[in-house]
């Protein structure tokens, strides 16, 4: 999984997920580019009602988690466009874990 922090930034591989939850309410922090050579990390914060619906066809008609990355198809990369997409992640993390 790759993330830009923001648009226009240079996407980071999306290195964990710290989630919480109550009854109605989900939030996420991914924390990106978690590196031993670098002094920090980048993290996207994102949070929606509970319950949450999947993550929605892009704009451009691609499917939730495909890359945006030049030869990241090749590669086996994903990636997370948004909001939406962070928490359909941490939801399916979530399910994942639990079942």
């Amino acid at each position: 999984m790759w993330a830009a922090p923001a648009a226009g930034a240079s996407h980071e591989p999306l290195d964990g997920l710290f989630v919480t939850t109550t009854p109605s309410r989900l939030q996420v922090l991914a924390v990106l580019g978690f590196r031993r050579e670098r002094e920090g990390f980048t993290t996207i914060e994102a949070a929606a009602p509970l319950p949450a619906a999947s993550a929605p066809v892009r704009a451009d008609g691609s499917a939730p988690f495909a890359t945006v990355l030049a030869a990241g198809e090749r590669m086996g990369f994903y990636s997370v466009t948004s909001a939406a997409e962070l928490t359909s992640l941490a939801l399916l993390a979530l399910a994942v874990t639990d079942g």
